[in-house]
């Protein structure tokens, strides 16, 4: 029997309920001790809670009486959404009927924090949650949508226009309704893990949807020069702004290094040919996505190794048991190994790719926890595990390191998150090699390519776009000069079935705007 939108509320409130007191837990204990924590717990003889019986009333009273803490390690962003959780909660006691809308919205928000407390089992399962009303409102329009036909057109000219569905096709996920907001932004986590969908996970599907801009066609050369041994770059730091396109080009490195044949991808065959790098590249392969990991919860592996750490996760994804035997011991100290215990990794790994994604947001959660690091290890372990990674892999042939930096406020979070992004950008800059982000221009084709097929009879859009430049000419004091260039033709071509001022306007003005993705 499926679950109404109350149930589903019901449920991500309970989690939500378990994911603070975990996080609210580790923040006092760390920085006061397990005394005050109990005393938090308990409160006055008013209220004499046992922990085991907390509720959300008495986390989101903890939570305000130590919101100086919690906003140096999360910023902000999140502590707006915090907040909003509390409403959410307050609003639910009163046992109002929840539209979808509101549905969304709930379970979004506690989504969005439990992310942001670090708590990723319990981020997932409402996440999951989130989808599927997602995917129920989007089958009952599908269900209900009627396609509506063609008006009369008045002119004669007119007449001989196509509409644009019938000049370019989009992907069925697209035509059907099952395109999720989920979906569109690319998941580096679950693509090593293998729970992508296939526009993510399918090799072939990921390049045939993906535009290679000179930013990616970049990072694609000199990774493969560097795992072929044949030059490159060792590290590669990608920062730009949110949603500026860094996990999307991390997922292609991982697709480039997990032995696919890259003649058989026509955006790619160019690339490799002209580089003379035509063999299939199987390295070894490292994720590490900080938002998916909780510094105070050690990850048990499919073979029962327990990590805990940065550099124990790495160890066994590079070489499993073997590799994690090398650092075992700093693991469970939560001391850093340093750079020549890496390179025997390295040496017992060999050709290896190592991918990290959301560094900041892991390494800011380390930062208030003082003389009572998490399993993960303190904060200083931490960035010192950067500078020995960086140096090994600098001094290991066909290694190849490539980690995202954040560059908007929202993704740094508070004092912590400023403190490890500026610690690991020193760290970085010694060796790091130059990524950049796609332009506007490119911004056209990286859209059209996620959303349509190629367009099979260029004609019928060549048709539309003379309509409008027709137009422009004929009116030449109502529109912008631009229009009249001979490059604004190149750049309809590009943008169909969208106008190229569309994404000016989002690219150039709604792009600085934080969260804007």
């Amino acid at each position: 029997m499926a679950l109404t939108n109350r149930q589903r509320v019901d449920d991500a409130l309970l989690a939500l309920r378990d994911g603070l007191k975990l996080f609210l837990e580790q923040v006092v204990t760390a920085k006061y001790g397990a005394q005050a924590w109990q005393y938090a717990v308990e409160g006055s003889d008013r209220f004499k809670t046992n922990v085991d019986n907390l509720d959300l009333t008495r986390l989101f009273n903890i939570f305000h009486e130590y919101r100086n803490d919690i906003r140096d390690i999360l910023g902000k962003s999140a502590m707006n959404m915090i907040h909003e959780s509390q409403e959410i909660r307050n609003t639910h006691s009163h046992q109002q009927p929840y539209s979808t809308e509101d549905t969304l919205r709930a379970l979004d928000t506690i989504s969005r924090v439990l992310e942001a407390i670090q708590q990723p089992k319990l981020h997932e399962q409402v996440h999951a949650s989130h989808e599927q009303v997602l995917r129920e409102m989007f089958q009952k329009q599908a269900q209900n949508a009627t396609r509506k036909h063609v008006q009369s057109i008045n002119s004669q000219a007119d007449a001989a226009l196509s509409p644009w569905r019938e000049v370019v096709t989009p992907h069925d996920d697209v035509r059907t309704g099952q395109l999720k907001e989920a979906e569109f932004a690319a998941d580096l986590d679950q693509v090593a893990r293998g729970k992508a969908g296939p526009e993510y996970q399918d090799p072939q599907e990921f390049f045939a949807r993906t535009y290679l801009t000179e930013g990616l066609t970049e990072l694609l050369r000199t990774a493969l020069q560097r795992l072929h041994g044949t030059g490159g770059d060792p590290v590669v730091e990608l920062q730009t702004n949110f949603g500026g396109g860094k996990t999307h080009s991390m997922i292609a490195l991982y697709h480039v290094a997990g032995g696919m044949d890259p003649t058989t991808i026509p955006t790619l065959e160019n690339l490799v040919r002209s580089e003379g790098l035509t063999e299939p590249l199987q390295v070894s392969r490292a994720v590490i996505v900080g938002t998916k990991l909780s510094p105070n919860e050690p990850d048990t592996k499919p073979d029962g190794t327990v990590v805990h750490t940065l550099w124990g996760d790495l160890a066994w994804q590079l070489a499993g048991e073997q590799g994690y035997a090398l650092v075992a011991e700093s693991d469970r100290s939560g001391f850093a190994p340093g750079a020549t215990v890496i390179q025997k990794l390295f040496g017992l790994a060999g050709p290896s790719l190592i991918l990290i994604d959301e560094w900041v947001a892991f390494a800011r959660h380390l930062y208030s926890a003082g003389d009572r690091p998490p399993a993960a290890g303190s904060f200083d372990s931490n960035l010192t595990f950067a500078q020995s990674l960086t140096e090994a892999v600098a001094a290991t042939p066909r290694v190849l390191l490539a980690a995202s930096l954040p560059s908007s406020q929202i993704e740094v979070g508070g004092q912590g998150g400023e403190e490890a992004l500026n610690r690991l950008k020193h760290t970085f800059s010694r060796v790091k090699a130059t990524w950049r982000a796609a332009s506007s221009n490119e911004g056209f084709e990286i859209v059209r390519r996620r959303l349509f097929k190629n367009i099979e009879d260029p004609r019928k859009r060549d048709a539309t776009i003379l309509m409008y430049l027709k137009m422009y000419q004929e009116g030449k004091t109502q529109y912008p000069t631009k229009v009249h260039d001979a490059e604004y033709k190149r750049r309809m071509e590009a943008a169909y079935p969208f106008h190229p001022e569309t994404f000016d306007l989002l690219f150039d003005v709604w792009g600085s705007l934080e969260r804007f993705q």
